[in-house]
């Protein structure tokens, strides 16, 4: 045999520069460090999961149907869905509802990217089989191939709503495996869980997330009927105020592209024209505002009292397309806060209900400079209210429906 080779330490370098004995320890940054840690969000405190805010990535939803037909929640998913893939991404968005008869056809297009699709599991198992009418089983070889799928896919969401029974058959689909060393594994990509909080309180927030008065829902026979009757009658406030030929002819199309995207272009000039016509009703005349400027290169949506007169510019932000809101609310101000104008920034009450915790630590801390404030707008009458006051409102009643989900009083 060979002589044996001696295994030598590697030679370590000493360091020319003597560490300081006070040196700082690397921390990362506290995220929301503003907001009091007791706080949930409306989504939360709702339907049991924040997760449903976000559209990163083909998501599929399972939730509980409560046995209280008043409490039949799957419209509000439908919205909150919507405005989640609005708000995070900008997709051209397709609907699909599965429920009575849910055929071949709209089970072979089912699919994430792009797609908020509902499907109401209780119908489907009850529907009656005939041409073209597909089966529960059907249904559940589809979703795995879904989820293969998903990787590859384009955001979006699939909703499925069903008693506890259907639910538990397809969480089957999420059986955990263990591998050779005992680990276990979950092959597909995990779904979201709802639960609606059966609580009258629900209707508050129903209203609370359209700026609307309470007696709007009030005689709602369940929470689909209430969160319906509200988005319409905001929906006409907008139309109402879009078509205005008076406030028309004051008015100019956006000089940016925030007017020319499907998903933001009405809300977005409906928005400017209510802060357009709540300045008419504060006193400013026609020959103070303009409309669709560019201020140094900035496009503005309104200016008043002239461009060289420092007086106020008031900015319309949905929060559409902005990843994280509360980015895309910062960029705003950031970019005209050193024009020396005051500014009025115009969020509408349902992107302002929904994404609370993004936008409220950006709200306090532009707030303190006195000369920018927030505003957002009834849907009922369309009158200004100050965002951070319509903010603790979406706390205090998130708190109050959080303590019922954990069993409070």
């Amino acid at each position: 045999m060979g002589d044996r080779v001696e295994q030598k330490e590697p030679r370590r370098i000493a360091s020319t520069s003597p560490e300081p004995a006070n040196k700082p320890k690397i921390a990362l940054r506290e995220v929301d460090s503003n907001l009091p840690p007791t706080r949930v969000d409306l989504v939360s405190a709702m339907l049991g999961s924040s997760n449903l805010l976000y559209c990163y990535k083909p998501t599929i939803v399972l939730a509980l149907r409560p046995e209280n037909t008043r409490f039949s929640y799957l419209e509000l998913l439908r919205r909150v869905a919507r405005e989640a893939c609005r708000v995070t991404l900008r997709l051209q968005l397709h609907g699909l509802h599965g429920g009575r008869r849910l055929t071949e056809y709209q089970l072979a297009t089912l699919r994430f990217s792009g797609f908020i699709a509902a499907i109401d599991l209780d119908e489907v198992s009850e529907s009656e089989r005939g041409d073209g009418v597909a089966s529960l089983a059907r249904l559940e070889a589809s979703l795995e191939d879904r989820l293969r799928e998903a990787p590859l896919s384009l955001p979006g969401f699939i909703i499925l709503y069903g008693s506890r029974n259907l639910i538990r058959r397809i969480q089957v689909m999420w059986s955990p495996r263990v591998g050779g060393r005992g680990q276990v594994f979950v092959r597909l990509q995990p779904p979201v869980e709802a639960e609606i909080i059966e609580n009258e309180d629900v209707f508050k927030a129903i209203a609370l997330l359209y700026n609307l008065p309470e007696n709007i829902v009030n005689g709602a026979a369940n929470i689909d009927d209430a969160v319906t009757l509200a988005e319409e009658t905001y929906t006409r406030l907008l139309e109402a105020f879009a078509s205005d030929p008076s406030l028309g002819a004051v008015a100019r199309q956006a000089i940016d592209d925030e007017e020319t995207r499907p998903d933001e272009a009405f809300v977005h000039f409906a928005s400017k024209m209510i802060a357009l016509a709540n300045l008419l009703e504060a006193g400013y005349s026609e020959a103070e505002i303009e409309v669709e400027v560019a201020v140094g290169g900035v496009p503005v949506d309104i200016i008043v009292g002239g461009r060289w007169s420092r007086s106020l510019i008031v900015e319309v932000e949905t929060l559409y397309g902005s990843l994280n809101p509360a980015a895309r609310l910062s960029t705003v101000v950031r970019q005209r806060i050193g024009m020396g104008y005051n500014m009025w920034i115009v969020v509408p009450p349902l992107q302002a209900a929904l994404y609370a915790p993004y936008i409220e630590p950006v709200v306090k801390r532009y707030s303190e400079s006195g000369s920018i404030e927030f505003y957002t707008f009834s849907g009922f009458d369309a009158s200004l209210t100050p965002l951070g006051e319509f903010l603790e409102k979406v706390w205090a009643l998130a708190e109050r429906l959080w303590k019922h989900r954990l069993g409070g009083s």
